[in-house]
């Protein structure tokens, strides 16, 4: 098998996708912001006047993503480039992500370099990243609206900083969360974390005043333990956090040091120390608890309204829209907008849901559920073990755009 993750690798440092050996490939801009920002964009698609947020990426642009969209390989690509590829850093790399997909599993080959935050900080800060936003995202007409900046917790590589005082700015950060392990003195590298929890402190500090919140979805730790525990360092900077079963499995347990506790799924996410929004989601449903005030984050009439009755629907509107990308017979799960989700969530009753397999997850069978948690079970599929590349990237984008609606 080593032979082979070799001669695969060398496909992809010499820009040969291994889609062109496969059968009838399906080719999709990848990366789980991009997922995320393209789903957000095609849900607002249809009739006009919709209260659903708009949405974009601002981030580094490799030179794969752009050759795909320039040469017509992703549907609607001019449209997408124009409209979700807003805040583009240009980088000279070719990274994929290989995803193949069966009815019970699926295996993820990544070529990394090209993906990391650490591009938009070539100089230890975010100044120009943060001003492009200002001036393409939070200038009028939207002047006044909330506005929300997602990123993705990836596995932190160890990064290289060439300038000094780039990497002491970056260790006394490590020093001040008590990981000094993310900042190697004798070789000057930096865990890429390092990077994320700048960010999101620069965002905190600038002229955006109270209008940006932050927004932070995890991914499989692996086997890592110590991924697990930087995460935690990063959440803490999150005002929504967004994570599958096992990954809060494995932040509950990094949180007591280690140490596995035997206690239900909802009870884990409810004890972690974060004062955000927390969202646990898996194939069998997904649950809320909320970790702070949800006033400080949305300000949707209709929540003011009926906070229950919204907080449920963003719920089971994300829930049955991911689960409409993996259940569908073609791609237009994937590509639905809200009326087509609306359509689908609303003839899945009751009974059609996996009411059994949720309490099973989050519950252990028996348990009650946490007070003050807003929960959905999944709707039960043709595909009961479908398995979709991005499917949490898929859930993401829609979590956040009905949630920031209106």
């Amino acid at each position: 098998m080593p032979d082979e993750l070799d001669q695969i690798q060398k496909m992809l440092q010499n820009g040969e996708l291994i889609s062109d050996h496969m059968f009838e490939p399906n080719i999709q801009i990848g990366g789980d912001p991009a997922i995320s920002a393209i789903r957000g964009y095609m849900l607002r698609l249809g009739p006009t006047g919709t209260t659903l947020p708009l949405v974009c990426y601002g981030g580094v642009f490799p030179a794969s993503v752009q050759n795909a969209l320039l040469t017509n390989q992703v549907n609607e690509s001019q449209e997408i480039l124009n409209n979700v590829f807003r805040i583009r850093y240009p980088v000279n790399e070719r990274p994929h992500s290989i995803g193949l997909e069966s009815d019970v599993a699926k295996i993820i080959i990544i070529y990394g370099p090209g993906r990391s935050i650490s591009n938009l900080a070539p100089e230890g800060n975010f100044e120009d990243f943060l001003t492009l936003i200002r001036e393409e995202v939070l200038a009028p007409p939207a002047q006044k609206e909330r506005v929300i900046l997602a990123v993705n917790a990836s596995r932190p590589e160890m990064i290289t900083v060439k300038k000094q005082n780039v990497f002491l700015e970056l260790s006394k950060i490590a020093n001040e969360i008590k990981h000094p392990e993310m900042a190697n003195e004798k070789e000057q590298t930096v865990s890429e974390i390092l990077y994320m929890i700048l960010l999101l402190r620069e965002v905190k500090k600038t002229s955006f005043g109270d209008r940006v919140r932050t927004f932070v979805a995890t991914r499989d730790f692996g086997k890592d333990p110590s991924f697990a525990r930087q995460v935690l360092t990063l959440l803490k900077n999150a005002d929504i956090i967004s994570a599958n079963d096992s990954e809060i499995h494995d932040l509950h347990t990094a949180f007591h040091n280690g140490d596995f506790e035997n206690i239900p799924l909802a009870y884990k996410l409810r004890e972690l120390p974060f004062n955000a929004m927390k969202v646990c989601h898996s194939a069998d449903g997904v649950i809320m608890d909320l970790g702070c005030r949800p006033e400080h984050i949305i300000t949707s009439k209709g929540f003011q309204d009926d906070p229950v009755e919204y907080l449920e629907e963003v719920l089971r509107l994300s829930a049955d829209g991911a689960t409409y990308a993996m259940d569908a017979t073609s791609t237009v799960g994937r590509s639905a907008n809200e009326a087509m989700i609306r359509i689908y969530s609303g003839n899945v009753t009751k009974e059609c849901r996996q009411n059994e397999r949720f309490r099973a997850t989050f519950l252990n069978i028996t348990e009650p559920m946490p007070a003050g948690m807003v929960s959905v079970a999944s709707a039960r599929v043709v595909r009961t073990l479908g398995a979709v590349v991005g499917l949490g990237a898929v859930f993401d984008g829609l979590l956040l755009s009905f949630l920031m609606r209106n």
